[in-house]
């Protein structure tokens, strides 16, 4: 890694009627020790003007995006930066101390269009599965350095089935979106299929030649969902949005085919990845229904989705500061 000067850099956070959370990830994205930084908030769809309020007080450029989707937020917030690097955390994360540097570092390699850093989640409670959530993630997620790209022997799968990092620990070069249409508004929270969107993102860049980066030493905390219930829901959401990208691959890369046939055989017999062994959050025939249901997912999500420019005009912007 060179020591060359850290790139200006934007840090969009979309959010959706959680100020307290917001307030306390934009109080900590304060703290961050970085010599060129802005901070954008995209309001998707919000209720009230609480997003907004909280903006001001931080002195972040508020946006609001009145079409619901992630992806739709993440795309609005690029149109509104100027910077070299955006950056992009969930609204109840919280980065810690020089996260936005170990990722901009990554960014002195001109090849790279992407990286990722380690997500740390937190359970909120003691409820055994909420824990083993945590272990569980955290075995996925190691501590060595990745760097991805078409000479990787298994780039195809690392970028697909979520090898190579998460969209609430990611920054992009601002110039990359001017090659790539940007995060597609089907995948998603918020949209029909609620999920994939960032996995879809890194497939496509290094799809198009691009190199991703992804270094543990840009960490963030993640809390995981408040109860057993809720996380339940979750990875059920998990499987069938999974199988719905599946799908698109299929339908749209049937140039990777062979990639995805070389898979696809071990993805469907996978049971879902569960820390509770003993009694897991979805059963295998439960998956295996939900897989189904995300396949049909995605042909409803071809029907129900109008085209739309990828990277709409920054009108609704206003300066908080």
């Amino acid at each position: 890694m060179t020591d060359a000067p850290l790139p200006a850099c934007s840090v969009i956070v979309c959010t959706k009627d959680r100020p307290d959370a917001l307030d306390r990830c934009l109080s900590a994205v304060g703290q961050q020790d970085y010599p060129s930084l802005d901070v954008i908030v995209v309001d998707n769809a919000g209720s009230d003007s609480a997003a907004c309020e909280v903006a001001r007080r931080h002195g972040a450029t508020y946006v609001f995006e009145p079409r619901r989707g992630v992806s739709r937020a993440r795309n609005r917030g690029v149109a509104v930066s100027a910077a070299d690097v955006v950056a992009f955390i969930d609204d109840d994360a919280v980065p810690a101390p020089g996260w936005l540097a170990a990722l901009a570092r990554e960014f002195a390699d001109p090849e790279v269009s992407a990286a990722t850093g380690k997500i740390v989640l937190k359970a909120p409670s003691g409820d055994p599965a909420l824990l083993a959530e945590c272990r569980t993630y955290a075995e996925r997620r190691g501590d060595a350095r990745i760097v991805i790209d078409q000479r990787h022997p298994r780039w195809f799968v690392l970028c697909n089935f979520g090898g190579i990092g998460d969209g609430g620990n990611m920054a992009f070069r601002r110039s990359a979106f001017d090659l790539w249409p940007g995060f597609d508004v089907r995948l998603g929270r918020g949209a029909l299929i609620d999920g994939g969107e960032d996995q879809h993102a890194f497939f496509s860049l290094i799809a198009r030649g691009g190199r991703i980066v992804y270094t543990p030493t840009a960490v963030v905390e993640h809390p995981t969902p408040a109860t057993r219930s809720e996380l339940r829901e979750r990875r059920r959401r998990d499987v069938s949005n999974a199988a719905a990208c599946v799908a698109l691959l299929c339908v749209e890369h049937w140039e990777f085919w062979p990639a995805i046939a070389a898979h696809l055989g071990r993805w469907l017999a996978r049971r879902p990845v569960d820390g509770n062994v003993a009694a897991p959050l979805v059963s295998t025939r439960e998956a295996m229904r939900l897989r189904w249901s995300g396949l049909l997912l995605y042909f409803r999500s071809r029907l129900s989705t109008a085209p739309e420019p990828s990277h709409p005009p920054a009108l609704s912007a206003r300066s908080s500061s």
